[in-house]
């Protein structure tokens, strides 16, 4: 005599099931956003290290090597999904650069398109030039 699975097996069965695979997907978009915004940091990260840099090579006068700056507003420089500077229709990385009410400069840079920021207010300190 062969034994059917009752409804209440096949049902919690079912539901082991979903919860594993609902558990293995959200992990999975997990760490794609996490390898994502990884790899945008390590980006813009380099280019923050670059400003650092010019920055002290200047003593701290930024606007004689990059772009003149608005000092109430801040200057920003745009950026395509293959990281070049773009122009602001095709877009996709805004990096702002200004200097606070304290006279330190701040970088910032936003991911446009997901409206969020891969780095915020990064702050270099006073100027001596200013």
């Amino acid at each position: 005599m062969k034994k059917a699975m009752t409804l209440v097996e096949v049902l919690v069965a079912l539901t082991i099931f979903l919860l594993i695979f609902t558990l293995t997907l959200s992990i999975y978009a997990s760490i794609s956003i996490i390898s994502k915004r990884q790899k945008q940091y390590t980006y813009f990260e380099s280019i923050c290290l670059d400003i650092d840099k010019y920055y002290d090579s200047y003593d701290k006068q930024w606007d004689i090597y990059y772009y003149n700056h608005n000092a109430e507003f801040g200057t920003v420089i745009y950026y395509s999904s293959s990281y070049q500077v773009s122009q602001n229709s095709d877009a996709r990385y805004e990096l702002e650069y200004k200097y606070d009410i304290d006279d330190h400069l701040v970088v910032s840079i936003k991911d446009i398109v997901n409206d969020n920021y891969v780095i915020k207010d990064l702050n270099y300190g006073v100027s001596k030039a200013r």
